[in-house]
Formats: C-alpha cells, structure tokens, sequence
C-alpha cells in the first residue's frame, strides 16, 4: 500500500488510535492514522462482509450518490488507483459541465466541457473498494459487530482516553478498548455530544435547522440511449410552490438509481403507482418519460431526514484532548446537494495535516476543529440558505438570506444560457471557490443584466 507520507515527515504519534464508524470519513480517517500510530482499530456496529452491500446503519445508502471532483483527489492521494478501479469495475466519470442534464428554474442548464468529473456509483460499491484497501494495510483492524456506547477519560483525566463497546454478536457485556485517540465517524445520530457533556467536557454548540425531507429511490436497468447518452439527470425543485425533485445516477451493473424528493413534508410515496404519479409530477417531464415504461428491479427505499445539524466543536472553549468528529458527525447537510461526501474527506484530509504540526495529542483538537470549522462553514451556510427558499423550513434563518436567494435564482437562470456563470457555479459546488465568487462583478452582470463581458 502505497504510503501519503514521506520517511522523514512519518513519525509514531502513539500505540493505539479508535475509529467509531466505518463510513467514507471513518475509513479515510483511519488510513491516515496507520500512518501515525501502531495500531488503528474500526468499531462498526454492522456486520461487514467483502462485498458492496448495503447495510442498516446506513440507510441513505440505497439512494443517489456521486463523489465531487474535490473529494475524489483526496481519496486518489491515499487510496492511489482507487477511482481507476471504481470506474473499471463499472462506475461513471461525467464531466459535471456537459454530461448532466440539468433542469431548474424553468430551464436547463447551459453545458460545456468544464473538465470536473464526478465519480458517479453506488455508495455501497464506494465504501466497499476503500474498506478492501484499508484492511490491506497491516497495522489496522475492523470490529464489526461491535457497537460504541460510550468513551472513557484518559489516565490523566484530561482528555479522551478510549470507547466503552459492545460485541453484539457475543453476549453484549460491554468492555473497555483503551487507545490516545479517538474519531468520531458514527454519522448524523452520533451520541457522542452527550458522551462528552457526562464525561464533563462540556456539549458543543448545536446549530440545527428543519426540512422535513424525504426521498425514495428505486433501481431500474440502464439502457443505451437513456437521456440522449448524458451520464445523469438532476431536476431541481420550483419555481414554488413545487418542493419536488428527482435524480437519476449511473451505477455498476449498467443500472440506473432513480431518486424522488421533496422538502416541506412533501414526500414521494414508497408505492408504484404513487412513486410514478410523483415523478409525473415533476417540473421537467425527462424522469418520468424515461422510467414509464422500464420494470423497477428492486423494491422502494425511503429516507428521511427531519433535520439538518451543525455540531460547532470549534467553538468549545477548549475541547477534549484525544478526540476528534469527522463527516455527518459534525454537520449534516441537505442530502441533494451532494457535497456530504466531498465535505467529510476533506475533515479527514486535515488530520493529516494537523498531526504534521504537533509532537503529541496534546491541541490537535483545537487546531483540527478550528481548521474543519472553516471547511463546513462554505457547504453549511450553502445548504441551509437553499432550504430557507422554501416557505415551512423552520430554524435561525441567516441575515439577508432572502436577498441572496433572490440573487442566486438569477444566478441559476443565467446559467441556462451562459456558460461563464455556469462555470462560476460549479467552481462553488465543488468547494473550489466560495460562494463569494458569485458576487464578483462579471458574475453579477450576467446575472443580472443578461449580459456578456
């Protein structure tokens, strides 16, 4: 396994670091700790077989999943080859300029050759292609079937010092796995605030903002000539009152994932003839008119989520020394942005970073949380502007984000005609510019005007 580091940055940082949680910002965490520590164990409360499956504790798996071009590179540097074998084994690279169909706001986007690929396939055959190469490395174990309930202090009481775990394929007596740090990946139901307010470190600041949102998605064959040969098929939701969208991604196995969605309540129904009256429904007829005739090969699977939050570790005065969260475990955003993904490798990129500045434990999680505090911020204050466009989201509405919106819906009609703003637009939504470049002023008029400089 090829090593990110080289021998004289690789140092030993400690005997023993935890993962809890086996998603995509656990598994990355933990390569990146092989590389500081003897040992690195992954507690995960599902079973884990050598295959890509989905599993109960993940239960968005099932629906639409792509990886942004930003999140892909970091993946590529410590899992080299890894989006080579995804897309060998039957995943999809598409250009996010030109191989989406893309429709919002009364029209489709403009496409052009933008040259960032999206990694587009099941997130089951994701994880599964990084959890093979994970366990390659020698210095780090899984323990599925085990399940996290709590942490212990350290020896010196100061911080983090290791999980309290069940077996739940023995007799579910707890025990006590010891280690001098521990990573938070268990996702957006971690218990791990209120771990810390009982251990008596304090409770992190919680943001929290309701969508009501609800999707459903099926499986169905994927056809030559399906969307006139584009790679995906995304329909946003409005002008309101329509709160629906839908979504069509290439996985493996020449097959389609196809997604309904809607905010406010408004949810796809989990039975056929509601599921296709839904995506009749629909501001753009392409989802529908593409599905209508096609046999559904698995059943419908539902999500839900009533709420998006932002756990604000940086700004805890002075958090636990030994403990880091990572992924949906500190923020969890609005499921059809699709930045989750790229957002929680880039957390985990940064403990690389961090531990590079420190000859102990002792502050990383200060500098780490400060540091991914800035990463979340972009995406969270992007998401949550998008769901207050819609008339029942219920939270701490930002100031002026009624103003900004009614910019940013001129900024998403430009991009029906101007690739310049089209650009502009995928830079943000790839976490390679800020939102603040949408105010620059060539942006600006184009959006507003109509006009080409």
């Amino acid at each position: 396994m090829a090593n990110n580091n080289s021998s004289d940055q690789k140092r030993t940082l400690g005997e023993h670091a935890i993962v809890m949680g086996a998603s995509m910002a656990g598994l990355l965490s933990a390569r990146i700790l092989s590389d500081y520590f003897k040992k690195v164990t992954v507690i995960e409360r599902d079973k884990l077989n050598d295959r890509a499956e989905n599993r109960k504790g993940q239960p968005q798996a099932g629906h639409g999943h792509g990886i942004l071009p930003s999140g892909m590179a970091i993946l590529d540097r410590y899992f080299p080859g890894l989006g080579d074998a995804v897309h060998e084994s039957g995943g999809v690279m598409a250009d996010l300029g030109s191989s989406f169909i893309w429709h919002v706001l009364g029209g489709y986007r403009k496409p052009f050759e933008s040259g960032l690929l999206i990694t587009l396939a099941s997130r089951a055959h994701l994880e599964w292609q990084i959890r093979r190469r994970l366990l390659e490395i020698p210095n780090v174990r899984l323990l599925d079937e085990h399940q996290a309930v709590g942490m212990v202090k350290s020896d010196e009481h100061a911080g983090v010092g290791g999980v309290r775990l069940v077996n739940l394929n023995g007799e579910h007596s707890e025990t006590e796995l010891r280690a001098e740090l521990v990573v938070d990946a268990l996702g957006r139901e971690s218990a791990t605030p209120k771990w810390l307010g009982a251990m008596g470190f304090g409770v992190p600041e919680l943001n929290s903002v309701n969508i009501d949102f609800g999707c459903a998605s099926r499986i169905y064959e994927r056809r030559e000539g399906d969307l006139g040969g584009a790679s995906m098929l995304v329909i946003n939701p409005g002008p309101t009152p329509n709160l629906r969208c839908g979504l069509i991604f290439p996985i493996e196995g020449e097959r389609w994932v196809v997604t309904l969605a809607g905010w406010n309540g408004d949810h796809p129904p989990a039975d056929d003839t509601g599921f296709m009256d839904y995506a009749r429904s629909l501001p753009a007829p392409d989802l529908h008119d593409t599905i209508l005739d096609r046999e559904p090969l698995n059943q419908i699977g539902v999500f839900k989520v009533r709420e998006v939050r932002r756990y604000r570790y940086e700004k805890m005065a002075q958090p636990p020394d030994g403990f880091l969260a990572v992924g949906d475990a500190v923020c969890s955003f609005d499921p059809t942005l699709g930045q989750g993904m790229a957002t929680a490798v880039m957390q985990a990129d940064v403990i690389d970073k961090i531990i590079r500045q420190h000859d102990s434990i002792k502050g990383i999680g200060k500098d780490f949380f400060a540091s991914t505090g800035k990463i979340v911020d972009v995406p969270w204050k992007l998401s949550i502007g998008l769901d207050f466009q819609f008339p029942g989201t219920k939270g701490k509405k930002p100031f002026g984000i009624d103003l900004i919106n009614a910019y940013f819906d001129r900024v998403q009609k430009a991009t029906h005609r101007d690739v310049v703003v089209h650009s502009a637009f995928l830079q943000v939504m790839n976490m390679t510019e800020p939102p603040t470049s949408l105010f620059k002023p060539g942006i600006v008029w184009r959006s507003l005007l109509g006009r080409k400089i």
